[in-house]
């Protein structure tokens, strides 16, 4: 028996593309309806005060004054703060890793 991918021969997948291959939405070239009038994606347009921008004009997740979902409790930025893993926690991730190779 074989799977197929969640989006192979989906037709609302194909209808969400543009002639870039990009989503339709998102597309500059294709003027699409989440592109502000500064040629950038609205929730992301400090010019426009998008939903992602907050009021120290920094996306949101990203701001450390916010505590941002992206921040840690270190004030460091969660992907990169090397404090914010138990010793624990990076033993699970390495054997789950081993585990999909």
């Amino acid at each position: 028996m074989t799977f197929k991918r969640k989006f192979d021969n989906n037709d609302n997948n194909k209808q969400k593309r543009c002639e870039h291959k990009r989503e339709r939405s998102k597309c500059k070239e294709c003027g699409g309806g989440s592109i502000c009038q500064h040629n950038r994606q609205r929730s992301r347009c400090k010019e426009c005060g998008g939903a992602s921008i907050c009021q120290h004009q920094r996306i949101r997740s990203q701001c450390k004054e916010c505590g941002g979902a992206s921040i840690c409790e270190h004030k460091r930025r969660r992907s990169e703060c090397k404090l914010s893993y138990s010793y624990e926690d990076c033993i699970d991730m390495l054997l789950k890793a081993a585990s999909q190779i």
